[in-house]
């Protein structure tokens, strides 16, 4: 009996690292917080999932292939960030803006040689998830 309490307790709390990791969130500011935890932990696939990606129509194959470039591509620019700035040490979102479905979110990112501010734009996509927009 009492090896089921400790069991359901640690299926818990894996449980909820789940749910607090790199995924989606209710929020904009939560998904802007996601995102730069993402970064900090290197987690580029993870980021990749909170983007704003037009994958309707394409292939499994596709998908994961298009999801992989974006990987790749987040990684090697988050190096070159990482190697004049150092890395991730803290964050904080500063404001958030919503406005129906679209919304923007301030944040403070703190460097290791430097403390920098970024704008998070963000939309809801047609499951009514919180996506981040790409920069164009």
């Amino acid at each position: 009996m009492n090896m089921k309490k400790i069991l359901l307790f640690a299926v818990g709390v894996m449980a909820m690292c789940a749910i607090s990791s790199c995924g989606g969130a209710d929020t904009p500011a939560s998904v802007a917080e996601n995102s730069i935890e993402c970064l900090k932990n290197k987690d580029y696939s993870g980021y990749v999932d909170l983007l704003d990606l037009d994958l309707e129509g394409k292939s499994s194959d596709e998908i994961k292939s298009t999801k992989l470039m974006y990987a790749g591509l987040l990684k090697s620019k988050f190096e070159e960030t990482s190697k004049k700035d150092g890395d991730i040490k803290d964050y904080k979102v500063v404001s958030e803006e919503v406005q129906d479905s679209v919304a923007s979110v301030k944040m403070a990112v703190i460097f290791e040689n430097k403390v920098d501010t970024m704008n998070v734009s963000l939309k809801k996509d047609k499951s009514g998830d919180w996506k981040i927009q790409q920069k164009k």
